[in-house]
């Protein structure tokens, strides 16, 4: 999305104050898909950049109908560029009209398309269309993952539930973001199924937040002792001072645990979870923040890290 608002920026100079209207006159008199593709293909490009108004989005549409349905449709390449502006605009509705259309199917096929849309659907609370999106795939993307996973989090029921377990067993052999397997694990302890969430969290390697999972899947299979075993393992952590942040027992966790002390906890279990608890706060190990939260970071628009090759790294 940098890249593109970079463009916008450059094609508004380039074009000059009355560029855009030259343009959209040029492109409202093209009725026919047998003008030449590859004229009309640059105009459409340059206006891609430029247009910022329902007026504008109605005249792309009408064109991206148009030149799909050419033969030619393998050498447009304006797809990625549309489904960019309808992100920058956040028209969810429209961007998802289009790419249902079954001409303009070929043209928004790659998985730029599929991941810019299925983040603009995410960011807009879609998340059924981002998995009718994600169905239609042709080729494994581990960011178009993430999302599906994400949309199955936030659906939040038991269907979601068991459809996410069939993804991630239909995935079995890619390579899944950190992020999309804390999502799977997740949802399936808001539905209660913790043995299955022990399974996602054995996928990936252990850190703050699959921490706080591991210890809600153990209180709500009411392992008392295991789930003692857990906090006295953070409160040795959190007593490294050199690394303040490695331990973090997030609110909506702790609430979990509380529950499962008061009610599977002997006297004795209750008095060492006190203790326990006493001592995380003392040394600063208890956070406000909730993990249903932090595991729901925007996607496209956070600040990832770029590779030193200067690409950017996937998802995690």
């Amino acid at each position: 999305m940098d890249h593109y608002l970079r463009q916008r920026i450059f094609k508004t100079d380039e074009l000059g104050p009355n560029g855009k209207e030259i343009l959209l006159n040029r492109l409202h008199k093209t009725r026919s898909a047998r003008e030449p593709a590859s004229s009309v293909a640059f105009d459409i490009n340059d206006f891609i950049h430029v247009a910022n108004s329902e007026r504008d989005l109605q005249e792309l549409e009408r064109h991206t109908r148009l030149m799909s349905s050419v033969a030619a449709v393998s050498t447009l390449r304006f797809g990625a560029s549309l489904m960019r502006l309808f992100h920058h605009l956040n028209c969810p509705e429209q961007a998802y009209s289009i790419y249902k259309n079954d001409v303009c199917r070929d043209l928004l096929g790659d998985n730029t398309c599929h991941k810019i849309l299925m983040d603009l659907l995410y960011n807009n609370q879609y998340y059924h269309q981002v998995l009718e999106v994600f169905d239609t795939l042709r080729h494994f993307n581990i960011d178009c993952a993430t999302l599906a996973f994400g949309a199955h989090f936030h659906i939040n029921t038991a269907g979601s539930a068991q459809s996410c377990i069939l993804l991630l067993n239909k995935l079995h052999s890619h390579r899944l973001s950190q992020r999309a397997l804390h999502f799977a694990a997740m949802l399936c302890l808001n539905q209660h199924l913790p043995d299955e969430a022990i399974k996602c969290l054995k996928l990936f390697k252990k850190n703050s937040l699959s921490s706080n999972l591991e210890m809600i899947c153990v209180a709500q299979q009411r392992r008392v002792g295991d789930l003692l075993a857990l906090l006295e393992e953070a409160r040795v952590k959190s007593e490294d001072l050199k690394k303040p942040l490695n331990t973090r027992l997030y609110a909506d966790t702790m609430s979990v645990v509380r529950v499962c002390m008061d009610q599977a906890g002997d006297e004795a279990q209750k008095t060492q979870f006190s203790h326990l608890e006493k001592e995380l706060n003392f040394n600063s190990a208890l956070s406000l923040q909730k993990l249903s939260t932090l595991l729901d970071r925007t996607v496209l628009d956070e600040k990832d890290f770029v590779k030193a090759r200067g690409k950017r790294g996937h998802i995690s």
